[in-house]
């Protein structure tokens, strides 16, 4: 009896074990790569992009807050993909790009622009 009590006791110590360690290895794994900030177009000002700095503010009472953007910086449009810097600005400029969304993507920690995504409202 005292047997079977010491080896289910030991059973449970290496399954709580085990499941420590694992949950330890998936907190590991998680690894954030970009932070989202949705704005409206008509909030961002597209000039910007050409001169590297953007100007953003982040919420209606928040100060500005300047992010870099560079050749390494990727421009989306949600119906067509990946697009030229160019191109961007172009559909942005449109009547349903103004009426849409960007999607800033950031460096986590940075003032850095990784990518920009437009979402063109539809039926404008």
């Amino acid at each position: 009896m005292h047997q079977s009590v010491t080896r289910l006791f030991a059973g449970m110590l290496m399954l709580a074990t085990i499941l420590l360690v694992w949950n330890q290895v998936a907190m590991a794994a998680l690894v954030i790569r970009e932070t989202p900030l949705e704005l409206q177009t008509a909030d961002v000002p597209l000039w910007q992009l050409n001169i590297g700095r953007l100007a953003v503010r982040r919420c209606a009472d928040c100060r500005v807050s300047w992010l870099r953007v560079d050749e390494a910086t990727r421009y989306e449009v949600s119906t067509a993909g990946q697009v030229e810097r160019a191109e961007f600005v172009q559909q942005a400029r449109e009547p349903a790009g103004r009426a849409g969304m960007i999607t800033l993507f950031l460096e986590p920690g940075a003032e850095y622009v990784l990518r920009l995504r437009l979402s063109p409202r539809r039926g404008s």
